[in-house]
């Protein structure tokens, strides 16, 4: 899936010529029909696996938001174009991106890391929100982020959101007391 993105062209080299031959350049011959139903059903993996993170209607805005994204619009330039052996300087926007620039690619020009979609900066709160919906902890919200989209810091900024809930912090002194009244009662039982 991360070779997707790339556009290649196959060409033989007589071994007299190519003096540092690898044994996969040696081994590269016609695309059979069972390499394209192959390549076609990763594919159409990954498109359905983009499809089941959010509606038709939803991933249009969504690529709309990430070309008007000032950063992931230039990600998008730099994951269709090449990225360059070392990041600009000026770029230091893009670092978190640059590091983890193997495993982002596009589908149906959505950009994606593997394939959770990269939310643009002005839709993280919102998604944040549907995170967070249900007031689960800070693991079970980082475990349902992790299976459909990625931000940089994501995490953090996850764990961040749920210290600050009014209504987690209340259900957390709620417990308290009884986890401290049943370590008591523990202690005093060894005694």
């Amino acid at each position: 899936m991360r070779l997707m993105r790339f556009q290649y062209k196959v060409e033989h080299i007589s071994g007299k010529k190519n003096v540092i031959a690898d044994a996969l350049s040696r081994s590269v011959g016609p695309i059979s029909e069972a390499d394209v139903m192959f390549m076609e059903e990763v594919e159409l993996f990954a498109v359905s696996a983009l499809h089941n993170t959010a509606t038709s209607p939803r991933l249009k805005e969504l690529k709309v938001q990430q070309e008007n994204d000032e950063v992931i619009s230039r990600v998008l330039q730099y994951v269709r174009s090449g990225w360059p052996t070392y990041l600009p300087s000026h770029e230091i926007l893009l670092r978190p991106y640059f590091e983890c620039r193997s495993r982002l690619s596009t589908i149906d020009d959505i950009l994606v890391l593997d394939s959770r979609i990269v939310i643009p900066h002005a839709e993280r709160l919102a998604v944040l929100d549907k995170i967070h919906s249900g007031h689960l902890g800070i693991t079970k919200c980082r475990s349902r982020a992790a299976q459909s989209v990625w931000w940089p810091n994501m995490s953090q900024q996850i764990a961040e959101m749920v210290k600050k809930c009014e209504s987690c912090r209340k259900e957390s002194n709620v417990q308290q007391p009884l986890s401290f009244v049943l370590s008591f009662l523990v202690v005093l039982g060894k005694n």
